[in-house]
């Protein structure tokens, strides 16, 4: 896929191993963003679980940029609650790649309510 760098594991010089000749499982030499797929991981309270689903519209405000809304929709609701928060992750994928959605960017997520069937 086409990507972008976004950490560099190693460095020029580095002795660089494979599992099998006494490399660290997991280690790499870079890691790679695929730009056209980027999804928001929201966390929302246990109690509005019910009011969100997969396929349901979603309104995005990224905190770099206040002014401008991104169109996203639910993709999958993650099958683990948070003890600690009281939350369940939501996962959401922008209707529309725009450079300046960045990873790991804050964001506010309003969920667009259900029609009534």
């Amino acid at each position: 896929f086409d990507g972008v760098v976004v950490e560099q594991l190693a460095i020029p010089g580095d002795l660089v191993a494979s599992v099998m000749n006494g490399g660290e499982p997991g280690l790499g030499l870079l890691t790679l963003l695929d730009t056209s797929s980027l999804i928001i991981e929201a966390d929302l309270a246990e109690t509005n679980m019910a009011q969100v689903q997969p396929g349901q519209q979603a309104e995005v405000v990224l905190n770099a940029w206040p002014d401008r809304r991104f169109a996203a929709h639910v993709t999958g609701i993650v099958p683990r609650a948070s003890i600690q928060k009281g939350t369940v992750t939501v996962r959401l994928t922008f209707d529309a790649p725009d450079a300046a959605i960045l990873a790991n960017m804050a964001a506010k997520v309003t969920f667009a309510a259900e029609a009534t069937q």
